[in-house]
């Protein structure tokens, strides 16, 4: 409180030696700075102008056919009727479903949607169905149909948009007074109610994250989910759901040629704030294609096939919050081990076995992938030239090697070769006094080796600049074999002086997202894998390479991991990518981030530039807003293959601290695949980008 005192007084002496000069508006906003301190806004802010006009905009949809409704006029609270006034103006909503609502930012903080409701609607939509549908709900049983009879999925659950299209007195509770009206409307009798539509905000929260229930029963009908709040500071897009009374089913069917709200947009909302897709009348089934699989099965999108890690004490918690981002790991083992062997694969993942030295149990090895067929792949002896490793000469390694063969033929695996790293040399090779070499290790095992079946190899590697890792593993295409890189991260020199050399996190996490997006351009790289999970050193102590944090939570490197996609990975629209999920980068560093979401955000200098691949299903119209924060004047522009899309001005938000998010116009996106590049004219933090609104263009 003292600060913000000291900041106001200082600014206000500011202005009272500063003159008249002051009169202009720093933030653009049009009203000059001296009024705002008088305000009491802030003369750096564009968006708390007390009396400035601001837009609050969104699309109108229904509940279950999500079909974007037309003739909706949305007002402020308090104002009649469907004209405009020098406070206001009011829009009734076209084929697209949008509205944009004008007003001052001191005006009233409510939005009042309404529609005309006429008969031919009620004719399709309200029928005997409906009134028994509320009755049902009216004593406890869930109306809705199961749609595969005895197949694994079950009906969804009753929608908080059933319960209110069925508390037609709107008493807040469903009864078979409610049933007994709605088979009036249905029949038109004289004595009926008249149906009218409602609307409630997309983002009320009906979810109950203990229970994993809708907070709404036949009891608890929720009517304030109806009562649309304004908050254009934070929230300038303002979604409405269109719910007709008496419609407990869902079955209105909206005019022909009606654009509809993509199935993706749902997805979207239950990832970024949790809940469930029944709400709209979704389960996975319809979004994933006809696959046999019930709302409550795990899913995601595999967003890297090469990506994996290496540690041994994996909860399914950690499973879950890296899923669809990593797609295997090993744990230098000859199986998985519990709590997530009987786990792992529910989540998509790979194991891959180990036979770590030459006393490896290969029994234990038959049995795991006997009990697992889904097993693919077998890895060589760990890091054979340390004594305090696997400690084999090149020549005990190939002796040893016909027994991993023998496993790789019985089951049809791919085997890899040991996994090599630099070694102090006390394990000879012949042939080279360079007895710390991993190149000279594989070269001496496959001589030694003659014959052996081989598949790919693995290495290991620590290099402290990215630079130097890359001409390591470049060295090992010499083996015309698909290499593993089993184990990385930036140590150099910081092994041996015990963490006082080590340059710290952001480094870290720099040197992983270079290498991590190399690798996965890298052609001769077929899998790879961060070293570790979690370090015994500890999360933020040197040499900070901890991908999660405590059990299910990633580290902010770990975000940055999971973060980054695939060379051929594109993103579909719309969805939300973390800054950090570009594609390809340059001139943007790393930092774990402040902002209230997201672990990582990207530090831009003029000229630096992230590219995202990005695909549409459909030619579209489309929003884009960025999270950025920055203290300093400069300039934003957003370009989609290659043309210039959209420019932010300027990016000030008067501290690197404070984040806040700038919005697009509507911008064009064709049917197909798309580059996207955001372009820094400027320094300044970037969070995430979010694309949506997507709406059907119009012919």
């Amino acid at each position: 409180m003292i600060r913000r005192c000291v900041g106001f007084l200082a600014f206000a002496a500011f202005i009272f030696f500063s003159g008249p000069s002051l009169s202009v508006g720093t933030d653009g906003d049009d009203v000059g700075d001296s009024h705002e301190v008088l305000d009491g806004t802030n003369p750096r802010n564009n968006l708390d102008c007390l009396v400035c006009d601001i837009t609050i905009s969104g699309i109108v949809y229904h509940w279950k056919n999500h079909s974007l409704i037309q003739a909706v006029t949305v007002v402020p609270e308090g104002v009649s009727g469907s004209g405009s006034n020098n406070v206001f103006r009011a829009p009734v909503t076209g084929t697209n479903g949008r509205y944009d609502v004008e007003l001052r930012a001191n005006g009233p903080d409510r939005l009042v949607a309404t529609k005309k409701f006429f008969l031919n609607e009620a004719a399709g939509a309200i029928s005997s169905a409906d009134a028994l549908a509320a009755l049902k709900i009216s004593v406890g049983v869930n109306p809705n149909i199961d749609s595969d009879g005895d197949g694994p999925l079950d009906a969804l659950p009753i929608s908080p948009y059933q319960f209110i299209a069925a508390d037609v007195n709107r008493d807040g509770r469903v009864t078979s007074a409610d049933a007994l009206e709605i088979l009036k409307m249905s029949v038109m009798a004289s004595d009926a109610e008249e149906s009218q539509w409602v609307f409630a905000s997309e983002d009320y929260d009906f979810w109950d994250e203990t229970s994993h229930e809708f907070y709404t029963t036949k009891s608890d009908v929720m009517w304030r989910s109806t009562e649309i709040s304004i908050e254009s500071e934070q929230k300038p897009v303002q979604n409405l759901v269109g719910i007709l009374m008496g419609d407990v089913d869902g079955s209105w069917s909206a005019p022909e040629q009606s654009l509809n709200v993509t199935n993706e947009h749902f997805r979207e909302l239950v990832e970024l704030n949790s809940g469930s897709l029944s709400q709209w009348g979704l389960s996975n089934l319809n979004l994933d294609g006809g696959d046999n699989t019930s709302d409550n099965t795990f899913q995601m999108v595999q967003v890297s096939w090469k990506r994996g890690l290496g540690y041994g004490h994996l909860t399914e918690e950690d499973l879950r919050v890296m899923a669809g981002k990593v797609k295997w790991w090993y744990n230098w083992g000859k199986e998985a081990k519990e709590p997530v062997q009987s786990v792992y694969a529910d989540y998509g993942y790979d194991f891959v076995p180990m036979a770590w030295g030459a006393r490896f149990d290969e029994t234990v090895i038959r049995k795991f992938v006997e009990d697992h067929p889904t097993v693919r792949y077998l890895l060589g002896f760990n890091e054979p030239g340390h004594k305090n490793q696997a400690n084999l000469t090149p020549a005990q390694a190939a002796e040893q090697w016909p027994r991993l063969q023998s496993i790789a033929d019985d089951y049809d695996l791919v085997l890899v070769s040991p996994g090599v790293n630099y070694a102090p040399g006390d394990v000879d090779i012949p042939g080279t006094e360079n007895d710390g070499s991993p190149l000279e290790y594989l070269r001496a095992f496959f001589k030694e080796c003659n014959g052996c079946r081989v598949d790919h190899i693995a290495i290991h590697g620590y290099m402290r600049n990215a630079s130097n890792f890359k001409e390591y593993v470049k060295k090992f295409e010499e083996f015309n074999k698909p290499i593993w890189v089993t184990e990385w991260a930036s140590m150099g020199d910081w092994a041996v002086q015990s963490g006082r050399n080590h340059p710290g996190l952001e480094w870290q996490m720099d040197y992983l997202a270079e290498t991590t997006r190399w690798l996965e351009q890298t052609k001769s790289v077929h899998r790879y894998a961060w070293f570790v999970g979690r370090s015994r050193y500890g999360l933020n102590e040197p040499p900070y390479n901890s991908i999660l944090a405590e059990d299910g939570v990633l580290s902010p490197l770990g975000g940055l991991y999971a973060a980054i996609p695939s060379t051929d990975y594109r993103y579909p629209i719309p969805t939300k990518i973390e800054a950090e999920g570009a594609h390809d980068l340059s001139g943007f560093s790393h930092q774990p981030t402040n902002d209230v979401d997201g672990l990582t955000n990207l530090v831009a200098t003029p000229g630096g530039e992230a590219m995202f691949k990005i695909s549409s299903e459909a030619s579209v119209e489309c929003v884009f807003d960025l999270r950025l924060a920055s203290e300093k004047l400069g300039r934003a522009l957003i370009q989609l293959d290659g043309e210039l899309a959209h420019h932010i001005p300027d990016v000030n938000t008067g501290s690197n601290d404070a984040w806040l998010t700038f919005r697009s116009d509507p911008v064009a996106i064709s049917v197909g695949e798309h580059d996207l590049l955001i372009r820094s004219e400027g320094e300044f933090r970037f969070n995430w980008l979010r694309i949506s609104e997507c709406l059907a263009t119009e012919v």
